[in-house]
């Protein structure tokens, strides 16, 4: 009996779930008006319109180039010349030099003897500068200060 009770009570709570008044509901469609902006993709179409990189052959250096040895490997104590003597004379200053022939030239401020120039002299040292090809062919200038020898 109490089976049976239970049967009833579960068969009428499942017809009573059925029977329930339907509701009609409209399907109402929201239209959200959104403005997204691809930041990312227009900064890779600005990307793609530009021309690429331009790379200037001229001003490259070619690191195969060959250079020859006469004009690059010149260490900087090549300077061939040797301070022998300085003179002053109405405080105009001269000095004495020797190359490695042994040939002598006196020289004053802003003198060029062959690659060397003379810069100025001093009480016992004179600055002259030589200008050389490096390793890359570009011209730079090398400054040596030869003092007076006490030979």
């Amino acid at each position: 009996m109490r089976g049976l009770i239970l049967a009833l009570i579960f068969l009428f709570f499942i017809i009573g779930c059925n029977k329930k008044k339907k509701q009609n509901f409209t399907q109402v469609q929201f239209q959200i008006k959104r403005n997204v902006i691809d930041k990312e993709l227009e900064r890779w179409q600005k990307e793609i319109t530009t021309s690429g990189y331009v790379i200037d052959s001229k001003k490259l250096i070619d690191p195969f180039k060959f250079v020859p040895a006469n004009n690059s490997l010149i260490s900087q104590d090549s300077f061939s010349l040797k301070l022998v003597g300085i003179l002053e004379k109405n405080g105009e200053k001269m000095a004495l030099l020797e190359d490695k022939n042994k040939i002598g030239y006196i020289v004053t401020p802003n003198t060029r003897i062959g690659k060397f120039k003379v810069l100025n002299i001093g009480k016992d040292y004179i600055t002259v500068q030589q200008e050389i090809i490096n390793v890359y062919g570009k011209k730079e200038k090398i400054k040596k200060v030869l003092r007076l020898g006490k030979d």
